[in-house]
Formats: structure tokens, sequence, C-alpha cells
């Protein structure tokens, strides 16, 4: 156990070193049995039974086995002794009380330390993590509401917010070249650009213009055809790859396409 309170280790045996002299022993049982009384009076049982099992196992298990304990005074022996049946007796009363309390207190070290561990899994959650939070693992549940958050519109010829783009091959990973479909694409999307580059004009925090997925990289793609401009490319793709749909509507994603503000 690496935390709370551990008796047995407290109250380990003290082997005897017949270079201390046998009068060493008595004076340390003697300063145990003093400070013993302080706690008694303060009331704190725990540190007095300890103190008490310290006494009990000097008298009892070291002073016994010291070389010059058989030509000590007898008189001596017999006065320890019937304070070592003393210690024993209030050992005995003490006992059910301080199995209370040492088991009240290892169950408030357990909690604090569960809580520690969980505050810092918390603080190591890696950005992958908070992506998968965002979607439910049962399809059947996503599906669900999908059909539930998202209406479908009734009309067929409504245009999405962003333009479907058919026949063009844009790579992810090199700007747009000049032709009629870019010019197409940033002309429709030209608002939404506009709508972005105002908020941040306005002051807006940082985390407004972050990936939502992440929150690190800046916002730097749509999703089509919703036309959501949600996050970074990188988890953009990652979110497309799985299937997973748009982090803001659940849309399926066809295609994420990046965009640069000018």
């Amino acid at each position: 156990m690496s935390w709370g309170i551990n008796i047995r280790e407290a109250t380990r045996k003290i082997e005897v070193d017949h270079r201390i002299p046998l009068k060493f022993y008595y004076k340390t049982a003697d300063n145990l049995l003093k400070q013993a009384n302080i706690y008694r009076q303060e009331n704190n049982i725990i540190d007095l039974y300890i103190l008490l099992l310290r006494y009990a196992g000097i008298i009892a298990e070291t002073i016994p086995f010291h070389r010059d304990y058989s030509a000590s005074n007898h008189t001596e022996k017999i006065s320890y002794k019937k304070k070592l049946l003393d210690v024993l007796r209030e050992l005995e009363c003490l006992r059910p009380q301080v199995e209370r309390e040492i088991n009240k207190v290892n169950r408030e070290h357990a909690l604090k330390e569960q809580i520690r561990l969980n505050n810092a899994s918390s603080s190591r959650q890696s950005p992958h993590s908070r992506m998968a939070s965002l979607w439910p693992d049962n399809k059947q549940t996503r599906h669900s509401r999908l059909t539930l958050t998202i209406p479908r519109p009734a009309n067929p010829e409504v245009v999405p917010s962003a333009p479907p783009i058919e026949n063009l091959i844009i790579d992810d990973d090199a700007p747009l070249q000049s032709g009629s479909a870019e010019s197409s694409f940033v002309d429709s999307s030209s608002s939404t650009t506009e709508n972005l580059s105002k908020r941040q004009d306005e002051g807006s925090s940082n985390a407004a213009s972050s990936c939502i997925i992440c929150y690190e990289a800046p916002i730097e793609g749509a999703c089509v055809p919703c036309g959501h401009m949600a996050g970074c490319m990188s988890c953009l793709n990652e979110i497309k790859a799985k299937s997973w749909g748009c982090p803001v509507c659940r849309t399926k994603i066809e295609l994420v396409l990046r965009l640069y503000a000018v």
C-alpha cells in the first residue's frame, strides 16, 4: 500500500544490537510511554495505539534477547512486565476503534488518489480522443441522430450551403489553380470567408478560429457538400476517411476542400 496508514510497517520489530547498552533500550521504552500519554490526552488514538505497540515490541521482543538481560536487575524486570500487561490491556480496548479510524483514513487517501489519477488522465486526453467523443460509437444511433436533427429539403432544387463540385479533382496539399471551377467555388463561398474575417476583426477569441476537433490548428478546410468550415485539413480528412460525417451537421463528407483567405 503506497498511501494511508500501515500499522505493521509503523511497528516493525526492533532488532537487538549488543553494542548498545541495555539501559538505553529501557530508556527508549520509557520515552515511548511518555509520548503515548501525550497522545492519550489529545485523544489521538491512532498514534497512541502505534506507540503502545512499539513499547510492547521493545519490552517483549527486543530487550529479553540482549546479552545483558539475564544479569539485569530482577526488580526492574518485574516493573516493566507489569507495565507491559497494562499496555496490552489498553491495546485490546483500543483495537476496534483504531481499526475503524484507520479504515476511514485509508478510504479518504484512496479517494484523493483516484481523483488525482482521473484529473491526470483527463489532462493527457489526446485530440483524437476528443474527436471520437463527438460521434456515437453505434452507427444506428448516428443515423437516428441525423434523421432527427437534420431536416432534408422538400425541394430537390435547393442549393446546399456550399455548392456541389462535380468532375473536379483537387489536391488537398497544393493551392487551387486558377480556372473556372476555382472561381465559381471561391465566389460562392466568399460570404462565408468574409463572415469569418469579420468575426476575427471584431476581436473574437482564438477558439472561434481554431479547429473544433483538436483546438490547436487553424480552420483551413470546408466540408463538401454542406460547406461547413469546422476544422483543419488533418482532422477533416481523418473524419472523411472514417465516414463520420461533418462535425457540425453530420452530413456525409464527399470532399474536404482547402480554403485560402486573402
